[in-house]
């Protein structure tokens, strides 16, 4: 029989014959007794080894012991050498009142061939032919040898069935996993300002394996409600609907850093990968390509040349224009104007750093794209974000963010809306995973009146996104813009249940209130809305003026409100439009129209299916607004 045989899983392996317990191959230091639970256990993996069982083989019967206790004490030393806890197992599971469960793969190594062992040493509980009473007369050489006997029985034993409970769980495991769930790596460094590292490797891996066909992956905005989360790997798998969930943690000490990842299947909670890595801080950029590729093969994925490449694509080779990369993804992903302004910043010296990286610039065109919605003139900052999306397609046309970012320009800015789908269309070919794509390119079809189309494009990118609220948001616009208000209504609600301080899901269900004649619970959502929005005093004087004077009251004093604040910063001249066509006041609606299409206002592009602007479409002015924009 082999005189090496060990028993591997995840980071560990067990030393069956030395009685040791090693980590990366290094000793770990554990008593006899929890390392004889721990080979009981590792004899039948995914099995329920009874507390009876291991007080018969573990526990010595002619000495008094309160079992119990010390059975948990033992566990408890075990699964403090492996880093494991009874709360969030990754090896050993509590069976409450009956017993324990390895729940992680195995691999066993140094083993015979299964008909070696039968032929050596058979599973018998007989004696050896050769065994005669007669030739051991002291009692304790005759202890001994049937000790020897017992011990050589069991280790056989063991091999055998830990061999077999091994290759069930390979057999497990042959068919790939086509759906998975990036959870965001813990810091545990006590550095703050450290935050964005562990956000970015995330954000990093997700795009890496989103680009994969035939692997279904959980975009940011969803993976990330569980940040800072104490949570079970199969709890959330099971919420998102995965097979596999991907955890880890990263510390950065100094120069160095350590990444530790386990890959958990969901419908065991079995380990099917796990690694530590050491590495130096200016190694990032290939501990994340090895972390991807040994993903990939663990999930079984077959992947061609051209896909191989494709996963160990990099956008730069330098580690601190990766860096800055990373906090500005960190400050774009907050969603807020002061975040957009620092994540550009970040970008432009990511670019400064080096200026063929393509990804930064598509991070920058977003940013200004994003300000120009209604925060900044669009023809100022849109412009902006054409010139960042070209010379990112520039550097490389494969990019799908790339092509996202232009499809938003040319619909946003150049009114070019075939060309936006083209790009759509495009992004979505080169990165079928990639969430905001489906999102924006449903949106857009939402606008173009394409209502069927956008409904399905939109539920993609639920499908791999369904915790984020924006998505969630504006899968409700194809029936809003179809008069379908109830069901509007309906997904309003759920967004704000998801994220109850969501100032836009409370100005859409106001407008949808308003369709339906609702005017006080239209007036109660725009008052939530101002204040959400940081207009508190305006909020306020609203509420006093659709109490005082009713709903007209209050849009007027509203009207008053984003004038005054005109004075003082930007207001998009659409608000107004908005304002006026909902009091009636045809006019002056044009009017701010007008200023609005001179500025190239970016929510011009829902005018067509926009129901606030249902009572101008009889109107010539507002037929040939339509063709200016090219509508019509």
């Amino acid at each position: 029989m082999s005189s090496a045989t060990t028993i591997q899983f995840g980071v560990y392996e067990a030393d069956v014959r030395a009685g040791e317990l090693r980590k990366h191959g290094l000793k770990v230091r554990l008593q006899a007794q929890p390392f004889g639970i721990l080979v009981l256990l590792l004899e039948r993996p995914g099995e329920i080894v009874d507390r009876s069982e291991l007080r018969q083989k573990l526990w010595p019967t002619d000495v008094f012991v309160d079992f119990d206790q010390g059975l948990n004490k033992a566990v408890n030393k075990l699964r403090d050498a492996l880093g494991d806890s009874a709360e969030n197992p990754r090896f050993i599971e509590t069976i409450p009142k009956r017993g324990y469960r390895f729940i992680a793969p195995v691999t066993v190594r140094g083993l015979p061939e299964a008909s070696a062992l039968v032929t050596e040493t058979p599973l018998t509980t007989a004696p050896p032919a050769n065994f005669k009473l007669s030739n051991v007369q002291p009692s304790e050489a005759r202890t001994r040898n049937w000790r020897n006997y017992t011990a050589a029985i069991v280790l056989v034993a063991v091999i055998a069935v830990v061999a077999a409970g091994a290759a069930f769980f390979r057999n497990r495991l042959i068919q790939p996993t086509d759906s998975l769930a990036v959870l965001p790596l813990a810091d545990s460094s006590s550095d703050a300002n450290l935050e964005y590292l562990g956000d970015g490797i995330t954000e990093t891996i997700i795009n890496n394996l989103s680009q994969l066909p035939g692997l279904r992956v959980m975009a940011r905005s969803t993976v990330f409600h569980y940040k800072g989360k104490d949570v079970d790997p199969r709890v959330v798998g099971r919420e998102l609907g995965v097979r596999a969930v991907l955890t880890g943690r990263v510390v950065q000490n100094g120069e160095n850093l350590i990444i530790s990842m386990e890959l958990t299947n969901v419908a065991d909670g079995t380990q099917l990968w796990g690694e530590h890595y050491n590495r130096k801080f200016a190694d990032l950029l290939a501990v994340q390509d090895e972390i991807s590729r040994q993903i990939t093969s663990k999930l079984q994925l077959k992947l061609t040349g051209a896909q191989q490449k494709l996963l160990a694509r990099r956008y730069t080779d330098e580690t601190e224009a990766y860096q800055l990369y990373l906090r500005g993804r960190y400050y774009f992903n907050k969603r807020t104007d002061e975040g957009f302004l620092k994540a550009a910043d970040y970008f432009q010296q990511a670019i400064a750093r080096d200026e063929s990286y393509g990804l930064a610039y598509a991070g920058l065109a977003d940013c200004y794209g994003l300000l120009a919605w209604e925060t900044y003139p669009a023809k100022e900052y849109l412009p902006k974000a054409k010139a960042a999306a070209d010379k990112a397609l520039q550097i490389d046309d494969q990019m799908a963010e790339a092509h996202t970012s232009k499809a938003m320009i040319k619909a946003l800015y150049e009114w070019d809306w075939s060309g936006a789908e083209a790009e759509y269309q495009r992004a979505i070919e080169l990165n079928p995973g990639y969430a905001t794509a489906h999102h924006w390119y449903g949106i857009h079809l939402a606008a173009m009146g394409r209502f069927e189309e956008s409904r399905r494009e939109l539920q993609n990118a639920l499908d791999l996104d369904p915790l984020s609220v924006i998505v969630n948001l504006n899968n409700a616009y194809p029936y809003h813009y179809t008069h379908q208000y109830e069901r509007a209504v309906e997904v309003y609600r759920k967004t704000i249940e998801m994220d109850p301080n969501f100032a836009w899901a409370h100005e859409d269900l106001m407008l949808a209130y308003e369709q339906q004649g609702k005017q006080r619970e239209a007036i109660e959502e725009g008052v939530t809305t101002l204040r959400l929005s940081g207009d508190a005093e305006l909020a306020a004087a609203v509420q006093r003026a659709y109490t005082a004077g009713g709903y007209r009251a209050a849009l007027q004093r509203w009207i008053e409100g984003i004038t005054e604040q005109s004075k003082s910063r930007y207001v998009p001249p659409i608000r107004f439009a908005q304002l006026y066509v909902r009091l009636g006041e045809r006019d002056k609606a044009f009017e701010w129209l007008e200023k609005a299409y001179a500025l190239r206002s970016a929510p011009l592009v829902y005018l067509n299916v926009d129901p606030r602007y249902d009572s101008l479409r009889s109107d010539p002015r507002f037929t040939e607004l339509l063709g200016k924009i090219g509508l019509r």
